[in-house]
């Protein structure tokens, strides 16, 4: 993981696999209830929610984060044992067809299809601070695609609607959703408790791969959220997540306290490859 790749370009074919024909054919050609008038390069786009805006290079931007999402997918399937994306915007909230929170493709879902296609049994873990609600409703009736989220309780926290314990999956999928909503303040201890719920479900779905939506909007100064944890915690969380013994890839999500993103998403990242805690060490 330590070596940069570029990205490689995928047909369309690959992003409708997370989403549905009309969702891509939307955003390249700027349709969508919020749709207002001028040059279509140029427009603003309310797509899905009031929180998710577009303009002209939207639709490229978010194209070029599935294809980030999908080649790291092809280098876990080429023997890598861990991948990291790094494509904005996110897009965990994107369900089928549709668009929202910030994004406008999932390529979470893009990649976990992607790679169920392939290997067979794929657990999705997404530690975002808000509930993936449109990982969820992609995968919510597949009984392949495993989803396992921690997050803040929908009660108080985007996106309101959708996240609470109670659903676990429909017909196929019956059981195989887990929602683990987590309250206020939630410390480091109490992360790291419900973490290990997570992982034993991820054990017991025998999946060939594990793709992460690593969301660090969770950091206790993150200006949007509000849980406690600290930089060091991702460390663990990424250690543990290790512990799985399954190729994984991880792909970032959400994280707005700018000043110490990059510190977060490294460390956690030193957690999964084995590295030691080190809260000073640079990229290597």
């Amino acid at each position: 993981m330590a070596d940069a790749r570029r990205r490689r370009w995928f047909d369309a074919a690959a992003v409708h696999a997370g989403h549905g024909p009309a969702s891509s054919d939307a955003g390249r050609h700027g349709r969508g209830a919020g749709a207002v008038g001028g040059d279509r390069a140029h427009r603003l786009l309310v797509l899905g929610d009031d929180d998710t805006p577009g303009g002209g290079g939207s639709y490229r931007a978010a194209r070029a984060a599935v294809d980030v999402a999908l080649t790291a997918a092809d280098l876990l399937l080429a023997g890598d044992a861990a991948v990291y994306g790094l494509a904005r915007p996110p897009g965990h909230h994107c369900p089928r067809s549709a668009f929202g929170g910030y994004g406008l493709f999932n390529y979470s879902a893009a990649a976990s299809a992607y790679l169920a296609d392939r290997v067979g049994r794929v657990a999705v873990l997404d530690v975002d601070y808000h509930h993936g609600n449109g990982t969820q409703q992609i995968f919510y009736h597949r009984a392949d695609v495993l989803y396992v989220s921690l997050h803040a309780d929908p009660d108080r926290a985007f996106p309101y609607f959708i996240g609470w314990a109670d659903e676990n999956g429909a017909g196929p999928g019956e059981g195989f959703t887990l929602n683990l909503p987590l309250p206020a303040g939630c410390t480091n201890d109490h992360y790291l408790a419900t973490l290990e719920t997570a992982v034993k479900r991820i054990a017991e779905h025998n999946a060939a791969a594990l793709v992460v939506s690593l969301g660090l909007d969770t950091y206790g100064q993150d200006p949007i959220a509000d849980f406690a944890l600290s930089t060091d915690v991702y460390h663990e969380v990424g250690r543990r997540v290790a512990g799985l013994g399954l190729p994984t890839l991880v792909l970032q999500e959400g994280g707005y306290f700018v000043p110490k993103l990059g510190a977060n998403a490294r460390t956690w990242l030193r957690g999964l490859l084995g590295s030691p805690l080190d809260l000073h060490a640079t990229p290597s």
